[in-house]
């Protein structure tokens, strides 16, 4: 069972367990080197010398541990002991105090804070627990759903099944929308079976708004790649874990970044490195497993373009046939072919977009393939031998991967795919 911070919160109800995503946001940061009492939003929070200040929304500055600031931001500049970071797209948890009165204890020497109602109780790291007042929660997260509702689904799954299911649509529409419109010229045709594919198309399309509210409201496509990130990370985190960091059990990312970030000179309470050759090769299974599926689907991808590129040109060339006819036909039938035709437009519309975001990550996967086939070369060379090589190829490895699974999120919070439909 995982932990809540009902340990160190009393005197209100929480609501049930949400899933959150942090925004990425840029903030400026200094090392603190001497306790120093900060005056957060919800109170009087006590840093101690090693924690980092975080100058956040309003200028209010609130400190949290090193090893969860390596973990949650990338590091963009630094000067001595000041950073400027930019805060990373992680799933977090979190509750939501639903009484006046509530207190939350930062614990030994931190300071205990009053808890204002609609405010967060928000898990940072792995039994690292804070507070996030009500007035700037939505500012800097999305809110992804209940954790109720979200586990146990295997949301990539679910997403591509339906989303193939919805790329059909529209020509099938189309398609029976033609049939009941030929039909109705044959007096022969009863008019129950012209109006029963009428009703079909109806319904068909009353389905297919349902299950894109359904992804809409539930966030299908997040939720997917949320899974994926993770499985990445848990995937590659052995990584980490060759370079002295601790495994996460819930944040695998956070361990890429801080492995990635953190020296172990300037770093006196990292774990011993481990030289264990049963690590080395299970990351060598993990990198050339996931070059496979990496490599598959931008050739997939690669492939569905020129599909699609061939298609589109066969379509070009019979609707100009077809015009063509129709000019020259005696008959005019505008109203009918235009509402026939709104959902082939629309389909096209959504299509040419969804290609243009596929192509986006065509070259983020790109990237990550390059990283990682070095990477695999160079483990492979020198057998995975300790030393300042090896863990320069492990630190690429951790900070390839998350900064590909950083950039899918980035992504799709900042600009989800529309649904073909």
């Amino acid at each position: 069972m995982s932990q809540s911070p009902t340990h160190a919160f009393s005197g209100s109800r929480l609501g049930p367990e949400l899933y959150v995503l942090s925004r990425p946001q840029i903030r400026s940061a200094r090392e603190i080197l001497a306790s120093t009492r900060f005056d957060t939003l919800d109170g009087l929070v006590d840093g101690r010398p090693g924690d980092i200040a975080i100058c956040g929304y309003g200028k209010e500055c609130y400190p949290i541990k090193r090893e969860v600031f390596m973990g949650a931001y990338e590091i963009l500049g630094n000067v001595g002991h000041d950073f400027v970071a930019e805060r990373l797209i992680h799933v977090r948890r979190a509750w939501e105090v639903l009484d006046a009165g509530g207190t939350f204890d930062y614990g030994p020497g931190r300071g205990v804070v009053a808890v204002e109602r609609g405010s967060w109780l928000y898990e940072s790291d792995d039994g690292d627990f804070g507070t996030i007042h009500s007035a700037v929660k939505n500012a800097g997260h999305v809110v992804a759903g209940p954790a109720a509702s979200t586990e146990g689904v295997d949301w990539r799954a679910r997403t591509e099944r339906w989303r193939s299911w919805l790329c059909v649509l529209p020509p099938l529409l189309v398609l029976l929308a033609l049939l009941a419109f030929v039909l109705s010229f044959y007096e022969s045709v009863p008019k129950a079976v012209i109006s029963t594919i009428i009703g079909m198309e109806l319904l068909l399309m009353i389905a297919g708004g349902l299950v894109v509210a359904a992804m809409k409201r539930q966030r299908w496509f997040l939720w997917a790649c949320v899974q994926t990130s993770t499985s990445m990370g848990r995937e590659f985190e052995s990584a980490a874990v060759l370079l002295g960091q601790a495994p996460s059990a819930r944040f695998p990312n956070m361990a890429l970044w801080r492995a990635a970030q953190i020296c172990r000179e300037d770093d006196p309470e990292a774990g011993t490195m481990s030289d264990d050759a049963a690590k080395i090769k299970s990351l060598r299974d993990a990198i050339t497993h996931r070059l496979s599926t990496l490599e598959g689907e931008v050739a997939r991808s690669h492939r569905r373009e020129a599909v699609s590129s061939r298609v589109t040109l066969v379509a070009f060339c019979l609707v100009l046939a077809g015009n063509l006819t129709l000019l020259v036909g005696s008959h005019s039938v505008a109203i009918e072919m235009v509402v026939i035709w709104i959902p082939a437009v629309v389909s096209a519309l959504h299509s040419f977009d969804l290609r243009r975001r596929t192509a986006e990550r065509v070259t983020v996967t790109q990237q990550l393939i390059d990283r990682l086939r070095f990477a695999l070369a160079q483990l492979m060379a020198d057998g995975g031998t300790p030393g300042p090589v090896r863990d320069s190829i492990l630190r690429l490895i951790c900070l390839a991967v998350a900064q590909y699974t950083q950039r899918e999120l980035r992504l799709l919070i900042e600009a989800e795919a529309p649904i073909p439909v």
